[in-house]
């Protein structure tokens, strides 16, 4: 389908979709907090005052893999996981339209 054949509400989230996958980072995963001890006997957290570490989950290749995100790289991490769910919305945006079109496609019967 050309732009221009396009709905003006298409076109805009095309171009939202595009400039998001050529202009910033993205990172798959689902941030979570875990509360943790480090073990030494005279650390805070051996009185009951865990330390908060940030965690990304993932899947590859069929397995679950975490990584520790470290506290300079949270709000960083933050973002491009932001960035991946919204082109994830915006792709399926797109995708409702074509199931529109072909919603709305008779074709005739024999």
């Amino acid at each position: 389908m050309s732009r221009q054949a396009m709905s003006p509400a298409e076109r805009r989230l095309r171009s939202q979709l595009t400039k998001l996958l050529y202009d910033q980072p993205m990172l798959r995963g689902t941030l979570g907090i875990r509360k943790i001890t480090c073990g030494s006997p005279t650390c805070r957290c051996a009185r009951g005052f865990t330390h908060d570490t940030l965690y990304l989950t993932y899947a590859r290749d069929g397995k679950r893999h975490q990584v520790s995100i470290p506290k300079e790289l949270e709000n960083q991490v933050r973002h491009w996981v932001h960035n991946h769910r919204t082109v994830m919305r915006l792709l399926d945006e797109v995708c409702e339209r074509s199931h529109e079109v072909i919603r709305g496609h008779k074709s005739p019967r024999s």
